[in-house]
């Protein structure tokens, strides 16, 4: 499989964390990781499904869809050519872009038929006449431009400080000058989600990109502000289904994890 991951340009900065291509073929159900941000995705090929978990109902996808915070991983599979080109936004710009988004009222991803209706279909049929990825991306890239000109992020510390600080909501609520009572009302009415998971969410994600190899988990566990290993262990497994050192074993076997870490392949 082949993944492109490339950073928004400075107008989106704070609206899209980055874009990305994922082109190739899958086997059977695998597993999408939780991620702190929303999923804009187009699809260029291929038959889409998609289940909360192993014994849900099964959603069906064709040409796109918008996948809202999840805090579980789930499962989905594609048949035929995997051809896909996506956005991930923030919370607080999938709201604007979408009107009747509110993270707290979803839980399976939401066609984008439903959401944009014909622009949605003119949009994808640019796509799908653009002659390469980046090209594609291009595109999509314009199109949030326009959609996003006047939305005004909510700013979000950086990494290094939120593990300066233990991860901790007090900590995120001093970066705001909030009590931890407002803190969550913004957060709430902003992203639609309440601070404790976003912190978790983001720690994970950042947990998902380290580089573990000869390095010990307790000291990964120290640096990213658990308690012990232990701690860390329960909160990678609650977001993953698996410990941290069975992932972190598999990824660095895998390019898949290597390029697309929230994707990995189903054991079972």
């Amino acid at each position: 499989m082949k993944m492109l991951i490339q950073p928004p340009p400075n107008e989106l900065l704070g609206k899209v964390v980055e874009f990305w291509a994922f082109k190739g073929k899958t086997i059977g159900f695998n597993i999408g990781l939780p991620k702190p941000y929303v999923e804009l995705v187009i699809s260029l090929s291929g038959y889409h499904a998609w289940k909360e978990n192993k014994d849900a109902t099964v959603y069906s996808y064709y040409e796109g869809w918008v996948t809202p915070i999840q805090a579980a991983p789930r499962f989905a599979k594609t048949t035929g050519e995997l051809n896909l080109i996506g956005a991930r936004l923030s919370p607080a710009a999938a709201q604007v872009l979408f009107k009747c988004f509110h993270q707290s009222d979803i839980s399976a991803p939401i066609p984008l038929n439903d959401l944009l209706r014909s622009e949605f279909q003119y949009i994808r049929d640019r796509m799908l006449s653009c002659k390469t990825e980046h090209e594609a991306i291009s595109y999509l890239s314009s199109w949030l431009k326009k959609k996003l000109i006047d939305t005004v992020p909510l700013i979000l510390p950086e990494r290094d400080y939120m593990s300066a600080t233990a991860w901790r909501v007090d900590s995120l609520a001093a970066f705001y000058g909030l009590s931890s009572r407002g803190l969550r009302k913004r957060f709430q009415s902003k992203l639609g989600i309440g601070p404790k998971l976003w912190l978790q969410l983001h720690r994970f994600d950042s947990l998902l990109s380290e580089n573990q190899n000869n390095r010990r988990l307790v000291d990964t566990a120290f640096e990213y502000g658990f308690t012990d290993q232990a701690h860390m262990s329960s909160e990678f497994r609650r977001f993953s289904g698996t410990s941290p050192r069975t992932y972190f074993q598999q990824s660095l076997s895998s390019f898949v994890a290597d390029k697309a870490p929230h994707f990995v392949e189903n054991q079972s």
